[in-house]
């Protein structure tokens, strides 16, 4: 993927609005590998200008435009 142009493709495609923080999210999100939650993203992002509410509601948006899968595990986090 290349980083800003791509992602933004992907988001305009599936009718995201583009905005810088969305796009550092889609990249953050491309380059995790297998599950993890809504905190570690957050705490794993070099651009700590995105806060955690903006992390839940990106997470929020990319599955309901399919673009990710929510998994909740047996302790009921997500």
């Amino acid at each position: 993927m290349e980083p800003l142009s791509d992602a933004a493709k992907v988001l305009k495609s599936n009718g995201v609005r583009v905005t810088p923080a969305r796009v550092v999210l889609l990249e953050a999100l491309h380059s995790r590998r297998g599950p993890f939650t809504a905190q570690e993203l957050h705490a794993n992002l070099l651009a700590r200008s995105v806060d955690l509410v903006t992390v839940y509601r990106f997470l929020a948006l990319v599955v309901k435009t399919g673009l990710a899968r929510e998994i909740v595990g047996s302790d009921g986090v997500a």
